[in-house]
């Protein structure tokens, strides 16, 4: 099995409890309110939110046809905004991508904003090695649906208080 690791960090104006909030705890609603044309549907498919839950993220491509992934937390840090989640089985993982784990902190800024440490870990499928192109779109596909979060907490500010 290849695996390939990636650790970024980047700032935020919106607090972690805000942030850690919308991005975690009601994502099931927010994604396909904030981002309609991209997400079609969250659908719980087993647990109530904590670890251990599944959801099925249901994705509206670009030509119009319907894809899925399927999201798994793995651990759930309430009090230190932090969570783990798998990102596995789906249509919309590619040719090569088996699955890919998401380690998350978000920490307070000296602004009152957030800093939010991401470290990622991409598992190939059956010995195929990941190309570039496929590891970048899904880094874009999640910055995009991040910043979206971000505007959206931004315009609206007593959502996820």
């Amino acid at each position: 099995m290849v695996v390939t690791s990636f650790t970024e960090e980047f700032k935020t104006p919106i607090p972690p409890a805000r942030l850690f909030k919308a991005l975690f705890l009601d994502s099931n609603l927010l994604l396909p309110r904030i981002r309609p044309q991209t997400f079609k549907s969250v659908e719980v498919i087993q647990g109530n939110g904590d670890v251990g839950t599944v959801t099925q993220i249901n994705i509206t491509e670009p030509d119009g046809s319907t894809t899925y992934v399927k999201r798994r937390i793995d651990a759930l840090d309430r009090a230190n905004y932090a969570c783990t989640y798998t990102m596995f089985e789906g249509n919309s993982m590619g040719q090569t991508i088996g699955s890919v784990v998401y380690d998350i902190k978000i920490v307070l800024s000296g602004d009152g904003g957030s800093i939010v440490r991401i470290h990622s870990v991409y598992h190939n499928k059956g010995g195929v090695e990941i190309k570039e192109e496929e590891i970048r779109a899904a880094k874009d596909k999640a910055m995009e649906t991040f910043r979206a979060t971000e505007a959206y907490l931004i315009h609206s500010p007593d959502a996820c208080t």
